[in-house]
Formats: structure tokens, sequence, C-alpha cells
């Protein structure tokens, strides 16, 4: 249906750097073959995930690319949006989410406890932890932070080089 109806609909992705708002759900649809370049009737970018959920809600766009879990939501839990308000037409597999970084250039056993505190917050001092997790996600239960390697992104930049704008020089 999507297909067949998408010269005459508008996609609206979050933010051109984001990777749920804008490069998996690009990827998904070049996949099924709608490049968005070209599929849609127009395609503008909202500026954060929040933006492009309301602007569905509001009509005045016909298909909104986010985070559901995040933005979607937090905006139930606070009384803007209802789950009604929507279709959801695709949920991607998990992603890697952000990382929390830190100078390499530091002490490595201070950079090791950094790393541990954030590990085992969830299970050290689990009120902490679940006071901020909630502000994002309604069912914090069995979440954590892991530890990750630059090379869990590979994936995600294979993904990135085959967008122009994302194209290395």
């Amino acid at each position: 249906m999507l297909k067949k109806r998408s010269k005459s609909l508008t996609l609206c992705f979050a933010d051109p750097a984001s990777t749920s708002g804008h490069l998996i759900p690009r990827a998904y649809l070049t996949s099924i073959g709608l490049n968005p370049q070209n599929a849609f009737k127009d395609v503008l970018f909202s500026g954060s995930h929040a933006a492009s959920i309301l602007n569905v809600k509001s009509g005045k766009v016909d298909i909104g690319c986010s985070t559901i879990d995040l933005e979607m939501d937090k905006l139930i839990r606070e009384g803007m949006a209802k789950r009604s308000d929507f279709v959801i037409l695709w949920i991607s597999p998990p992603i890697i989410n952000d990382a929390i970084t830190i100078r390499q250039d530091l002490n490595k056993d201070f950079i090791k406890k950094v790393q541990d505190a954030f590990v085992n917050m969830a299970r050290d001092d689990s009120a902490a932890f679940n006071s901020y997790a909630k502000l994002y996600y309604a069912n914090t239960r069995g979440m954590s932070y892991i530890p990750i390697r630059d090379s869990m992104y590979n994936g995600l930049r294979k993904i990135a080089a085959t967008i122009p704008q994302f194209k290395s020089k």
C-alpha cells in the first residue's frame, strides 16, 4: 500500500544526523524500493523526533520517522499524544544506542572506574538509574549500560556510506 501511494505522501525524517529518525528508516525504505529522494511527494526534516511525531499527529505530514520507545512514549506519558493517534508502519530491529565517551588520555584506572560505574549502575544504584531512565522509557526493567567497542557501529557506517550526504570526501 505504501509503495502504491508514496508519490502522494509526505515523509518526515527527524534530523539528518539521527540514526533512528533518519539513517535506519531511509535504509529500510530504500531496501523495499522506495528511494526517499524521488519516491515521495515531499521529504523534509522536522529537526527532532518529537517534532516528527507531532507533525504526523497534526496532519502536517503523512509519515514521520522517529524512535517510539523514547519520544513517542514520552509524548504519550506527557499527554501530548495518544497511541491511537498513529499507525505504526514499521519497527526496526534493535539499533545500537548513543555512546557515553571519555577522553582516552586520562588515567586508565580512572577510565575503568567510570566505565564500571555506568555498567553497574542499574545493579549498584537502581534508584539513580531508574530515575534517569524513566525520563525516557516507561519500562526500565532489564535495562542497563553495556561496554561497547567502536566496531559495534560498523553496520551503521556501512548504511551511512550509501547516503550521499554522509559519503566521505
